[in-house]
């Protein structure tokens, strides 16, 4: 096995068999999850055993993280948080406020890192100085679909360097109703197209079509039946009754 470097705020770390571990959950002795020895299906059924309800459900909020809320890592321990105005000023700042924020969930009762999401579709532009990446409906015009791969694998890299391991993005709706406001966030109206540049911008994000460390998991959005709606609306619910628009 080869020694992974270990950083810890909040937790000890452990000795075992001449390698190091993070007691994430503070009983000073090393758990199956905690052991980045076995597998992720090992590891994952270790934790599971050890969660409450309320953690599991906790694990599956994805929050807003405009203003830091500590109790929301160090408490609730929850799984996702969407980078937004907090990190926003700057790149050093981003990361070392991103640390701040997983050494809070370090500190909660299994110490559960929290995943890092952004609203990219146009790169990691939630945060200044990163690189910002033409619309979708500009990358579609072009036509170019290994184009959409090396720019979203460049976004991949820059998102990883900040911390953040998963993309909203990229968006599979297709531009059917100029009316709606998110049009140019789709690769086009073509359905042929935008199905190869969906796949190809998954693959720049992943760093191929598997999930590995050097991946940034893709979100594809959005959930079917949504894209372009009644009118052109963008909301909900997805159809509007013939009152609302006569």
């Amino acid at each position: 096995y080869e020694q992974p470097e270990l950083v810890a705020d909040s937790v000890e770390i452990i000795d075992v068999d001449g390698y190091q571990f993070k007691d994430l959950n503070k009983n000073g002795a090393l758990d199956p999850y905690e052991d980045w020895r076995l597998s992720a299906e090992e590891r994952t059924a270790d934790l599971l055993s050890q969660m409450t309800n309320e953690e599991k459900a906790a694990q599956m909020l994805h929050m807003t993280l405009v203003t830091l809320k500590e109790s929301w890592f160090n408490e609730l321990n929850v799984g996702f948080v969407l980078a937004y105005t907090y990190l926003s000023e700057g790149v050093e700042a981003a990361v070392e406020k991103g640390n701040e924020v997983q050494a809070l969930s370090e500190a909660s009762r299994l110490g559960i890192p929290v995943v890092f999401s952004m609203d990219s579709v146009i790169g990691a532009r939630w945060i200044d100085g990163t690189t910002i990446l033409p619309d979708q409906i500009t990358m579609a015009a072009a036509g170019d679909v290994e184009l959409v791969r090396e720019l979203t694998d460049m976004q991949r890299r820059e998102m990883k360097a900040l911390g953040i391991r998963m993309s909203l993005s990229p968006v599979a709706d297709i531009a059917t109703d100029p009316r709606w406001g998110r049009v140019q966030e789709c690769f086009g109206e073509g359905a042929e197209l935008a199905a190869q540049m969906v796949v190809a911008a998954i693959e720049g994000l992943q760093n191929g079509n598997a999930l590995t460390e050097e991946s940034v998991m893709a979100c594809v959005k959005h959930f079917p039946g949504s894209g372009p709606q009644t009118a052109g609306v963008d909301g909900t619910p997805l159809v509007y009754d013939d009152e609302t628009f006569p």
